[in-house]
Parts: C-alpha cells; sequence; structure tokens
C-alpha cells in the first residue's frame, strides 16, 4: 500500500487499523516480510521546503529523513511494516515500481491532476493484462482535494 498525504498527524486517520492489523496478524506478517509492506509519503508544504535535504537524490528515488515533521509520528506508535517517507514522490514512476500480481487492484482519492497522472499510469501497465501476463488490472478512483 502507498499512501501520500500532507501532514505526518494524518496518519492518525488509520493508526487504529495499523495498530490491529499488527496485533491479529503481527506473527504471519513476520513470517513473510514481503506479504505487506506500507509507504506512506508525507509531502506537507513544509517537508517539500526542506527538499534541500534530499538535493543528491535523482527524481524519484525515495528518501527519509529525521525532519521535525517525522518527530510528530514516532516509530514506536507505528507498526514494523510501515515505512514513512518525508517526500513528494513520483508517483507514475511508483505505479511502474509496483510488481504485478495475477490481481492488481489501484484505489485512489486525489484532486484532478493526482487522479490524472494515477490513471496514466495504470493505463501504462495494462498492457500486461492484454499480453496475458496478469488477469486483471483494476483501477477505482474517488474525488478528494487538500
Amino acid at each position: 500500500m502507498y499512501w501520500c498525504c500532507r501532514e505526518m498527524s494524518d496518519i492518525s486517520w488509520i493508526s487504529k487499523e495499523l495498530d490491529e492489523i499488527s496485533d491479529k496478524y503481527g506473527d504471519i506478517l513476520k513470517e513473510d516480510g514481503k506479504f505487506l509492506k506500507i509507504k506512506i509519503y508525507c509531502c506537507s508544504k513544509e517537508v517539500q521546503e526542506e527538499q534541500h535535504f534530499h538535493k543528491g537524490l535523482k527524481q524519484g528515488e525515495d528518501a527519509t529523513s529525521s525532519s521535525d515533521s517525522f518527530e510528530k509520528v514516532s516509530d514506536k506508535e507505528l507498526p514494523w511494516f510501515v515505512e514513512v517517507i518525508d517526500f513528494k514522490p513520483d508517483i507514475g514512476k511508483v505505479v511502474k515500481d509496483i510488481k504485478l500480481q495475477e490481481k492488481n487492484m489501484f484505489v485512489l482519492s486525489g484532486g484532478d491532476l493526482f487522479k490524472e497522472n494515477v490513471s496514466n499510469a495504470v493505463a501504462s501497465r495494462q498492457i500486461s493484462a492484454i499480453n496475458g501476463k496478469v488477469s486483471e488490472i483494476y483501477l477505482h478512483t474517488e474525488n478528494f482535494a487538500w
């Protein structure tokens, strides 16, 4: 799961669910560390102003930092399968880099430009379904704007 949020405090929206997943399925998840991975990208203006911290990275490359915004949600409050990244991702690259499985579902909620970018990236992946490499690539979008 990849989630782009504006502020680190937005993670509190799903903290109860993350705790529940960890409590109920933690043993199973630890057996197969690849089964569930959650990357949360924090895209706040504060973080964007601190992008000078990431100057050495290529466009679209992930980075984590120990900025003040990261400290708003402590690692101890998040399960081990959650990675917080203080960086606005290149969403097209994120979709392109996802390893497709037999069935794939992309669900997004965002503004028009975000939906357009993700929709185009997912559409480019549909060639895998046309070629028979995967059986399904599903896209569901909803409106949301900051």
